[in-house]
């Protein structure tokens, strides 16, 4: 489980107001996140102020769910770019003779830059 904390304060004068307003807006609103386990309100009026924390609790599966798939495309997006980069020049300084049939994409258009840009060197 994963508890977070929110903070705020109100003139003690308007405390039930802001105390009705919590329960028509941000306790629904946290009770409807997906892994919600409950929300606590706690309230203490010190003085002319009225502070309010909400103590929301949410599955631990549901966070870590988010934060994997957040990373994966993260590294998804990365890996695309850096590939991209990478192959032409390897292919250049690797590959001593092609076969003829490229099965991948990449491969593929890899190929077709290279085959353009010795195009261009001869006509140059």
């Amino acid at each position: 489980m994963i508890a977070r904390t929110w903070h705020g304060m109100v003139p003690a004068s308007r405390g039930d107001e802001y105390a009705a307003y919590l329960a028509k807006t941000g306790i629904p609103d946290y009770r409807s996140t997906p892994g919600n386990l409950g929300v606590h309100v706690l309230r203490r009026t010190e003085g002319d102020r009225t502070h309010f924390l909400l103590v929301p609790a949410q599955k631990i599966a549901v966070m870590v769910a988010a934060v994997v798939v957040s990373v994966a495309l993260m590294l998804a997006f990365a890996g695309g770019i850096l590939g991209v980069l990478m192959m032409v020049p390897l292919r250049r300084a690797l590959i001593v003779k092609e076969h003829g049939i490229l099965p991948y994409p990449e491969g593929a258009a890899c190929a077709d830059v290279l085959i353009a840009g010795e195009r261009e060197k001869i006509a140059a």
